[in-house]
């Protein structure tokens, strides 16, 4: 299924050229909460070459980060408007100066291949009824909301999560902060007639502000190093579990 990029976001953050290269050296630049959205881009394109798994892996290569064309449309236009206030803190305002091309969730939806799809997740942590109360106050709250990274893989009916800020499944999904887009993707794929049969959740570790870096070296490990072959196999794997509240 062929890929919708903007056109001058593909390669918006440039990574070497780099044609033979061992594995576990693939990339060593870490990603940092000012990292800009457009580095997920160029990463897991880089990532997408067949060569590096043994079994049939579909990236998505620009980030999922809004729910809707009105939250998308909400985050660009505060970039815009407010890009020098001191209402945005500088990692917001690194992650909305590339806001144009990430996908909302039915774009992402319909991206979905059931052999196997790695798409990242990276955006506000927040509701619909956050996200209103912030466009009541003219965007003058937004830049404080707690923005998370997570990393998600589905493949017939079944996702994986990696969660760097996981700390244990007793209060299923919706005892995960950082899961608010995840969860509205679920709901999206409810809307549209989709199952979903188990969802898979690990990770752990975040002790603030690392969760792109950490997200970014679950992937390059996952996929170049283990060359995708761990992808799917959640049941028995060290710390991660199986929620129920789907």
């Amino acid at each position: 299924m062929p890929l919708h990029s903007h056109p001058h976001c593909r390669h918006a953050y440039a990574f070497p050229q780099q044609q033979h290269i061992m594995p576990r050296t693939f990339f060593t630049i870490p990603f940092t909460s000012y990292t800009p959205t457009s580095a997920w881009t160029s990463f897991l394109t880089h990532l997408s070459q067949p060569h590096l798994t043994h079994t049939p892996l579909h990236l998505i290569p620009q980030p999922i980060s809004s729910r809707d064309d009105a939250d998308k449309l909400f985050w660009t236009t505060l970039y815009t408007t407010k890009a020098l206030s001191s209402d945005i803190s500088s990692p917001t305002r690194a992650h909305l100066r590339d806001w144009k091309c990430t996908l909302t969730l039915a774009t992402a939806l319909s991206m979905l291949v059931d052999q196997g799809t790695l798409t990242v997740f990276i955006g506000p942590n927040w509701s619909s009824g956050e996200r209103a109360e912030a466009q009541r106050a003219g965007g003058s709250a937004a830049g404080r909301v707690w923005w998370h990274c997570v990393v998600a893989y589905w493949r017939d009916g079944v996702w994986g999560v990696y969660d760097p800020s996981f700390a244990g499944g007793e209060g299923g999904l919706r005892g995960m902060e950082g899961m608010r887009l995840f969860r509205d993707m679920l709901e999206v794929m409810r809307e549209d007639g989709l199952v979903v049969d188990e969802v898979w959740v690990g990770g752990g570790g975040n002790e603030g502000g690392e969760c792109a870096e950490m997200s970014r070296r679950w992937v390059q490990e996952e996929v170049v190093v283990k060359r995708g072959v761990e992808l799917g196999r959640w049941e028995g794997r060290v710390g991660w579990v199986r929620v129920y509240d789907i």
